[in-house]
């Protein structure tokens, strides 16, 4: 027995103390005046400066002075309560940057006050380019935002042009106000499984506006996660294509196919005689081309516009409409005549006299706008997915790392519990060793976050005594009804 007690406030601090000073994460306390009494190495990382320049300093002086007031608040409650607090707020490195911390703030003893944080200084920079990206997306496209249940909660003025709804008919309803009936029901129900497994879905649908007309939308739907990694919203960016659909439709063939195609949407319109190899710009495909009126293009000069990894593809596909009547629609990089790097899409279908192919027509679209939003959404999207695997590993690692101590501690509480002990030594034993088993299942909570984030949590009914339970949290405690001279009733 006396060897255990000569062991026992060596072993378990010096290893706790070593964790605490190796872990990323930022790690700290401070007295009840705000002042730090220590910081772990990570901070020196955040501040860019010793930590010896940060002890015995108020936190505050650190923190923006816009936020300041809102952090001192929450300090004060946090003194009045004890409750754990949590908030973010902006702090001022050594170089006179500003990092995005989330702040932690729990009771320790003796008036000693410990705290942690997590450093969003990459995530809040992510969000402000999402806005950025989003108001770019709101002005060249028909906009929209739901919630979860597909419920409207924000739309553009071209979503109102287009549909010709106002937006007090849109907002807190689902895009049925806008369901032609042209789609089963079934093409919906696949649309909904693709976003709701986090995946963009994108697809052509042909929507009502208000006065009865139906029109078309080239639609692709983004999920938006929130921080925790949880889809909590659905951005779909639409373009409407209703000329293009009347060119490739019969029904809309003949004197119609140019002036429709050529509207404010910017699609443009062409055709090519099989025979002649002659090629027809009307004035929006020429506007694209960055061609002069007077220029008359052939099918190879039109071919040579597209980048030249696009060229096989493009003649691909004409050669396949003339010789067997398969429509395309592609999009594709394209060098202006001013030498402009773009991206297009380019569509058409062959029209016949008898068997023989003896036109093809088509639209011609630039979509650079939109392929660049595609681009900086994919990169974004790849970033946060990588933010957060790396987020996981971390709080799987430090969990695994707090267990061996913890265990170090549970297994000598066992050993001292076996030798003869008064029964005041057995109460104070027995608190400690239940205060070990539950920061062991705290612990556990931050595995079971992990697996959540990664999809492999499993879980599973247990048994429960509530008498237990309730000792357990009284014994958690009575120590601290003791030292305030409360009376504890449970």
């Amino acid at each position: 027995m006396s060897g255990i007690k000569s062991t026992m406030p060596a072993l378990g601090p010096n290893a706790l103390a070593e964790l605490v000073e190796c872990s990323e994460g930022l790690l700290a306390t401070c007295d009840v005046e705000g002042r730090f009494t220590f910081l772990n190495a990570s901070w020196e990382d955040v501040f860019l400066c010793p930590r010896t320049v940060l002890l015995s300093r108020p936190f505050i002086e650190f923190v923006h002075l816009e936020d300041q007031p809102e952090t001192l608040r929450e300090f004060q409650r946090f003194l009045r309560t004890g409750e754990t607090i949590r908030l973010e707020n902006r702090c001022r490195a050594a170089d006179g940057s500003y990092k995005t911390l989330q702040w932690t703030w729990s009771q320790g003893q003796d008036q000693c006050i410990y705290f942690s944080a997590i450093d969003l200084t990459a995530t809040t920079a992510a969000l402000v380019e999402q806005e950025a990206v989003l108001k770019g997306l709101k002005e060249h496209s028909i906009f929209a935002l739901t919630d979860r249940r597909g419920y409207i909660t924000e739309v553009n003025e071209e979503f109102c042009r287009v549909s010709g709804f106002s937006r007090e008919e849109l907002i807190g309803r689902t895009h049925a106000v806008v369901n032609s009936g042209t789609h089963t029901p079934g093409f919906f129900q696949d649309m909904w499984r693709t976003i709701s497994r986090g995946e963009v879905w994108r697809g052509e649908i042909c929507n009502r506006r208000k006065s009865g007309a139906p029109y078309w939308v080239d639609t692709t739907i983004f999920p938006l996660r929130s921080r925790d990694g949880r889809i909590e919203r659905y951005m779909a960016i639409r373009h409407e294509i209703t000329e293009r659909k009347l060119i490739l439709d019969p029904v809309a063939q003949g004197a119609q196919l140019f002036s429709q195609a050529t509207s404010a949407t910017g699609v443009g319109a062409w055709s090519l005689s099989v025979d002649s190899q002659q090629v027809y710009w009307d004035d929006q495909t020429r506007k694209i081309h960055e061609i002069p009126d007077d220029h008359l293009p052939d099918l190879s000069s039109a071919i040579n516009f597209y980048a030249p990894e696009a060229r096989p593809i493009i003649a691909q596909a004409i050669n396949k409409a003339v010789l067997d009547g398969t429509p395309w629609e592609l999009e594709l990089p394209f060098i202006t005549a001013k030498g402009r790097h773009i991206w297009v899409r380019a569509l058409g279908r062959a029209l016949y006299e008898g068997d023989k192919a003896v036109q093809l027509v088509g639209g011609f679209e630039e979509i650079t706008v939109r392929k660049e939003h595609e681009l900086i959404l994919e990169s974004m999207r790849s970033r946060a997915t990588e933010a957060a695997v790396v987020k996981s590993n971390f709080l799987a690692n430090m969990s695994h790392e707090i267990r061996t101590p913890l265990h170090g501690i549970l297994g000598m509480s066992q050993v001292l519990a076996r030798t003869e002990l008064t029964d005041r030594q057995r109460f104070f034993l027995d608190t400690i060793r239940k205060s070990g088993e539950h920061l062991v299942a705290l612990v556990n909570d931050i595995l079971d976050l992990s697996k959540i984030e990664n999809g492999t949590m499993q879980i599973r009914p247990e048994p429960i005594d509530l008498r237990v339970l309730a000792e357990s949290l009284r014994q958690r405690i009575e120590l601290i009804a003791i030292e305030r001279e409360l009376e504890l009733t449970i």
